[in-house]
């Protein structure tokens, strides 16, 4: 399978002559080099340590500071007795702990294999070209088969097993504790016919394993011995491998390998799992060259390094071969590097993850670094690979900064290249570090891309964008404004109501579906401003999407008059909105209901009409949440059906409830709510009035339900006298206007309305506070042809003719029907007054300030008739009346009111003093501890009168008897004999009497509860109350009389 590989230069070489080129001991360019290899960074030094070996003019090694050009330590290796010998490895283990120095001779085959372990610290700065360090531990593997080539070996950090591999097949494992130098044992544990080009020991759980490579398969074998010379399993067969195209990965615990004949890169893991990468093409024989892989290297688990020769098919004499290496990326197929060099690649020497570096066979170190993170990503986008430098940026680097910036220049680019979706979709990506608003003005109808693009693709592009800011929080009040504009442009109904769904009242969207959002008060009083909820409602009205529109003003509404007014002007549905305005508190409910009532009476007059009587009377309470709007279901006959009474209208729906043909369940128990407990004071019924024009029959239960409720609320009587008058009015009407056979009921039932307003007339008669005018009432009566004076007496009639006169006739006239009835009805007065000061015209036409002062104010003072508190209060009702003129009179009342408070003081001291003295004598007479002294002498029984002889009784109250003039009385409480005095025990038993009364009034709460239910109770409940704490309802006492 063909992979498109991309071809970037994320490392860069340098290529670093030897220093000492040219003298006589150079360093890594000495011909007699025979083994060299390099540290990672050392701690000492910060830097890597090139240790290399050389066979003349001895067999030495040298630790060279490459960064400084200085040479660390020198030494020779061989003892005299190994003379023939030359170092052909050097290894380092364990991250710089260990060097490992593998020596074999040059003269005589069959010489064993030296290893020695030197402790690389310990070598570092040591300088003696005669006597040899001392090593720390060493192996001998001894020669078999001939001594063949040794091809490969690895080693464990811990130094407790060696596997070695040769050319001949043969596999041995060294065993021991070499760290600590006590002995090791090998053994050859298999012996094939192939060459074992490559050997890796590999953890497990319990030991390790080797993994070996011949030139057709891969095997595994134990390193316990107990595989009997053969291998534990086979991973791979039918291969065509090459020495040194075999490479261990121990972090991904895979092996790869170099299929020669195929040209593919091939992985196994233990599991027999593999991949297969077919090379670049670069890498593949062509037609008029051959390409050479002559070594593979593992750089990092997704990093290898290939030394490669390039040469023509066909020789000449321009023939020239060209050496290279090269860098993949095996996991994203990018070749990381590819550069030529001049001469065959001797060596490799690893340092760490991002630099190694390779010698050269004429002496040359090249050393390669992977560019900085920052450069990898520049290499990149100057190729405008934006995918590949994000998927790069979010798999190497937890910088959120450098990824928006990534995905801003490839929106630039998409933008550029006209590619307007994606490049808005790669603007979402990088939200936190745009302006929004240039990115909105971007993808305008009026910017650069307008021409491209109509206005439907512009809005979807725009509504992508702003949902996107949206979903991250970054929308302000205007971005959701817009956004919500072009969903309604583009119809799209199903992203509304997502929007509806998700977006709460905090201004967050959230991914769930919303269950539980902020509550309906706390969002009134939230101050954040969402988006422009009163364009967005227009806007769907005008789309005709007006289901969406109830569910946004739902939803978003602070105020539900929006609401309501979409069910019944939209929707059509006058249910659902008298549902709706049911769920809502009383203040809203009220208000609505004084906007949409007419409305709602046009529609469903008996269902609203007992809406309202459920306000005005007092027994509002809210519903459950409403539920979507609903179509109605009952007959149109049903429910504008037409009550003449509110106890007809209370039968009829409490029986229709019960029955269960309600449009809703939660109309069941309507009527019981409107005889329930209050929970507030009821509005004025007057609020409603006018929705009821057109409406008389609705309109008289509606009234006659506020009657009947009235009492218990203890309102103002001048509200009920409106209800009253209204009511009065309305039967006379209809006595005239509505079918004749009801006329006759109509009018009785205003005759009843008079006789009502009349009871409360005189109940305000005694009370300035409580008085009641029905005069209108009696000029409806006028007008209707209607005689009260057969229905009253003579003074109410005096009362109720001056009133109808105040509204029909002139002042004088009425002026002298004051002064020729006065005598008759002294209540006249407070009328009189009233009307006369209520205009200067008035006052002017009947003689002026002087008249009203000497004919009214002055007689009413005199006579009580009219407390000043009162006065005072009925003329400060108009600006006609001068304060000069009653200025005389009120001071003359405060002399006599400062008199009598003065007189009032003069007796409270007395009988504080009066209280004092019995207080004092109450305590020296109950103090039991201090006797009382008695004077006996010249004394007389106050009974016989003779001269007291003992045995006496004396009492408390002062009065002294003979013990035989007095009667015995058994105490049964104390079950003993008793007395009492005979002079104070009509007194005492008087005293008990009115104290018992006083403990039984405290403690007799029902009698309480039944004087409050009576109607005089209802009517004032502060007084009862008063008075029953006056009689000491909330007093306790101890004492004893």
């Amino acid at each position: 399978m063909s992979i498109a590989w991309k071809q970037f230069q994320f490392y860069h070489s340098v290529p670093i002559r030897d220093p000492l080129l040219g003298n006589d001991n150079p360093l890594y360019s000495d011909p007699n080099l025979t083994a060299i290899t390099m540290t990672t960074d050392h701690d000492t030094y910060n830097t890597s340590l090139l240790i290399m070996a050389t066979s003349q003019p001895t067999v030495s090694v040298q630790i060279i500071d490459l960064q400084n050009v200085s040479v660390l330590a020198k030494f020779n290796v061989l003892e005299h007795n190994h003379k023939d010998y030359i170092i052909a490895h050097l290894h380092i283990i364990n991250n710089n702990q260990w060097l490992m120095i593998m020596l074999k001779s040059t003269i005589i085959p069959s010489q064993p294999m030296i290893i020695r372990f030197y402790q690389l610290n310990k070598l570092i700065s040591y300088n003696n070209s005669i006597t040899p360090p001392q090593f720390h531990s060493e192996v001998i593997i001894s020669t078999q088969r001939d001594n063949t080539p040794l091809c490969s070996f690895d080693i464990t950090p811990d130094l407790s097993l060696l596997a070695l591999s040769y050319l001949n097949g043969d596999i041995i494992v060294v065993r021991g504790d070499i760290a600590h130098d006590k002995g090791s044992r090998q053994r050859k544990i298999y012996s094939g016919k192939d060459p074992i080009l490559s050997i890796d020991l590999v953890p497990t759980v319990k030991d390790y394993i080797i993994i070996a490579s011949t030139l057709t398969q891969i095997l595994t074998f134990s390193t316990r011995g107990d595989n009997k010379g053969l291998p534990t399993s086979v991973l791979a067969d039918n291969l065509s491998l090459q020495l040194g195209g075999i490479v261990w990965d121990p972090v991904q615990l895979k092996i790869w390998v170099l299929d020669t004949q195929e040209r593919n890169l091939i992985s196994f893991k233990l599991n027999n799992e593999r991949e297969i990468i077919a090379l670049p093409p670069f890498l593949q024989d062509q037609n008029e060259t051959l390409i050479s892989i002559k070594h593979l290297f593992l750089l990092d688990s997704t990093h290898l390094l290939f030394i490669v020769e390039e040469y023509p098919r066909q020789h000449s004499e321009t023939y020239q071969m060209i050496h290279k290496f090269v860098i993949l990326d095996t996991k994203n197929h990018i070749v990381a590097f590819n550069t030529l060099v001049q001469d065959p690649i001797l060596e490799y020497l690893g340092q760490s993850d991002n630099k190694f570096s390779l010698l050269s066979t004429n002496g040359v170190l090249y050393q390669i670094n992977k560019k900085s993170f920052d450069d990898v990503i520049d290499v990149i986008l100057s190729k405008n690979d934006y995918p590949l430098a994000i998927e790069f940026v979010e798999r190497t680097a937890n910088n959120k900064d450098k990824l928006y910036q990534i995905h801003e220049k490839f929106a630039t680019y998409l933008f550029n290249q006209g590619e307007f979706l994606d490049s808005v979709n790669q603007y979402v990506l990088c939200l936190p570090i745009i302006d929004v608003n240039e990115i909105l003005t971007k993808f305008s109808s009026d910017s650069s891309a307008s021409p491209h693009i109509n206005d439907k693709e512009t809005n979807h592009i725009l509504s992508v964008f702003l949902w996107s800011l949206m979903e991250n929080q970054l929308a302000n009040s205007d971005h959701i404004t817009l956004l919500l504009i072009i969903l309604i442009k583009l119809n799209r109904i199903d992203d509304l109501n997502k929007f509806i769904q998700h977006f709460n009242r905090s201004g967050q969207y959230t991914k769930e579906i919303l269950h539980n959002d902020i509550s309906d008060e706390e969002f009134f009083y939230s101050n954040k401003d969402l988006f422009d909820l009163q364009l967005i409602i227009e806007l769907l009205r005008e789309s005709n999407l007006l289901v969406e529109a109830y569910e946004l003003a739902k939803s978003f509404s602070k105020d539900p008059i929006l609401i309501v007014n979409i069910l019944l002007d939209d929707l059509k549905e006058p249910q659902s909105a008298l549902n709706f305005i049911k769920t809502l508190p009383i203040d809203d409910t009220l208000r609505i209901m004084c906007q949409f009532s007419r409305q709602l009476l046009n529609s469903l007059p008996n269902d609203t009409n007992l809406l309202l009587i459920e306000i005005f009377t007092g027994n509002y309470k809210p519903r459950g949440n409403s539920t979507k709007p609903t179509p109605l279901e009952r007959k149109d006959s049903e429910l504008k059906k037409i009550f003449y009474s509110y106890t007809a209208f209370l039968s009829y729906m409490n029986n229709h409830n019960r029955s269960g043909s309600s449009s809703t369940g939660q109309e069941k128990k309507e009527i019981e709510r409107i005889t329930g407990g209050t929970t507030y004071h009821p509005p004025k019924p007057s609020l409603i009035f006018a929705s009821f024009i057109d409406k008389p029959f609705q309109f008289v239960v509606f009234l006659e339900a506020c009657l009947e409720t009235y009492q218990q609320f203890e309102g103002f009587k001048e509200d009920l006298q409106e209800i009253l008058t209204t009511l009065y009015d309305l039967y006379y009407e209809l006595s005239t206007s509505d079918d004749i056979e009801r006329r006759k009921d109509w009018k009785l039932k205003a005759e009843e309305i008079w006789n009502k307003s009349q009871s409360l007339v005189e109940e305000g008669e005694d009370d300035a506070d409580d008085e009641v005018d029905n005069s209108l009432m009696m000029l409806i009566s006028h007008m209707n042809g209607v005689h009260l004076n057969d229905k009253t007496n003579e003074k109410d009639f005096i009362v109720n003719t001056f009133n109808t006169m105040t509204l029909i006739e002139d002042p004088i006239k009425c002026w002298n029907f004051f002064l020729s009835n006065i005598d008759k009805e002294p209540k006249l007065y407070r009328v009189a007054l009233k009307y006369f000061i209520s205009n200067e015209e008035i006052v002017k036409t009947i003689g002026g300030d002087l008249v009203i002062r000497e004919k009214l104010i002055g007689p009413s003072l005199e006579n009580d008739l009219i407390p000043l508190l009162d006065l005072v209060q009925i003329l400060s009702t108009t600006d006609v009346i001068r304060f000069s003129l009653i200025q005389d009179l009120l001071v003359d009342h405060f002399n006599k009111q400062e008199t009598e408070i003065d007189n009032n003081t003069k007796l409270i001291e007395s009988y504080e003093s009066e209280l004092a003295t019995k207080q004092a004598q109450l305590k020296e007479l109950l103090n039991i501890e201090k006797p009382t002294e008695i004077n006996i002498k010249n004394q007389n029984c106050y009974m016989c009168e003779l001269p007291l002889e003992l045995p006496i009784l004396y009492f408390k109250c002062g009065h002294i008897y003979h013990k035989r003039c007095l009667n015995e009385e058994e105490n049964t409480a104390a079950n003993d004999i008793s007395y009492k005095c005979p002079k104070c025990i009509l007194e005492l038993e008087s005293s008990n009497k009115i104290y018992n009364e006083q403990t039984n009034v405290t403690q007799d709460i029902e009698l309480l509860e039944t004087i409050l239910n009576t109607k005089e109770g209802q009517k004032d409940r502060f007084k009862i109350i008063s008075e029953f704490i006056g009689r000491g309802g909330l007093e306790y006492s101890h004492i004893d009389i």
